[in-house]
């Protein structure tokens, strides 16, 4: 969740939108400069629902297993 917009990743790493575009996970940011209309880092700004956990610590959390 950011800001009101709500994404699922899906399987294979495709992140929904909820809109007519899909995005590859790693575009996390393409998609939030898209909806913000100016460059942001989406790895900061999305959060998971659940816990509101920004998406770059749960990527740094991954990579430290």
């Amino acid at each position: 969740m950011w800001n009101g917009h709500t994404a699922t990743v899906r399987q294979g790493g495709v992140l929904h939108d909820g809109g007519p575009h899909e995005f590859a996970v790693s575009t996390v940011t393409a998609l939030a400069t898209s909806l913000a209309g100016y460059t942001v880092n989406g790895w900061h700004l999305w959060r998971r629902a659940r816990d509101d956990r920004p998406l770059s610590e749960l990527r740094t959390a991954l990579a430290d297993h």
